[in-house]
């Protein structure tokens, strides 16, 4: 908590340290989580990070834990191949190729964050897996010319209604149909600032054989599932929320 805090703020260590008048070592201790820092001291660190401290009820209350536990132990490669399998299951009428589309994106250099359900399930998460891949590109003209160029390759156009793809814009969400699937491209996802936001915790995960993506953390991924009040994204959101007590525990 406190270093995403500190990092969306943009301070590091030492700064925040100064900050709130205590030692660099600190707020290292913290951060590593060798020390459980008092609430009042916890309230000044968010406090100067721009963040607030509030008491909620806490996620994934009564989420069956033993379908967590036996996708923990597997590899984020062999969870996102079941995604995949349930993905198709689901969308047996229409082509939807996942990996297709990563090793597409990263054929041509592509910089971006996986997000969503699968990026969900290469953590750990049981959500259902189904509806598009997400991810979030950096948003540079460098970045989105190269993915302007697979989509090109892949015929993507809107998905509703059908039409010609844009010109990809920074900020904007585009929801498209492409030859390997529905790919949503989101610029700027709800609750985060953006790529850099999300790449700045996301980690590099082996999805697929000689596949490795960045993929959003499972903090990011609750930050924001949080502001939606749609039944699957409170649904899934409990589920996230007991995937990170497990890995807590």
């Amino acid at each position: 908590m406190v270093r995403s805090a500190r990092r969306r703020a943009g301070l590091t260590q030492r700064e925040l340290a100064v900050a709130v008048e205590i030692a660099q070592s600190s707020i290292a201790r913290i951060e590593s989580g060798s020390v459980a820092p008092r609430t009042t001291l916890l309230m000044r660190i968010l406090r100067a990070t721009g963040h607030e401290l509030t008491v909620t009820r806490r996620l994934g209350d009564g989420v069956a834990g033993i379908v967590i536990d036996d996708l923990l132990r597997r590899e984020p490669v062999d969870r996102v191949r079941l995604a995949i399998a349930e993905w198709r299951a689901v969308r047996s009428r229409r082509r939807s190729d996942p990996v297709r589309l990563m090793r597409r994106l990263r054929r041509y250099g592509v910089r971006f964050v996986l997000m969503g359900a699968l990026a969900a399930r290469a953590r750990g998460a049981p959500v259902r897996a189904e509806g598009a891949m997400e991810i979030c590109p950096a948003p540079d003209p460098e970045n989105l010319a190269r993915l302007a160029s697979v989509l090109d390759e892949l015929r993507a156009v809107h998905r509703d209604p059908p039409r010609k793809r844009p010109n990809l814009d920074h900020g904007k969400t585009f929801e498209l149909s492409t030859d390997a699937g529905d790919l949503d491209i989101i610029g700027i996802p709800i609750g985060t600032d953006g790529f850099a936001d999300l790449d700045s915790n996301a980690s590099a995960l082996l999805v697929a054989e000689g596949l490795i993506v960045r993929t959003a953390d499972v903090d990011d991924l609750i930050r924001m599932k949080r502001p939606s009040r749609l039944p699957r994204d409170r649904a899934d959101l409990e589920v996230l929320g007991a995937l990170r007590d497990a890995l807590d525990g």
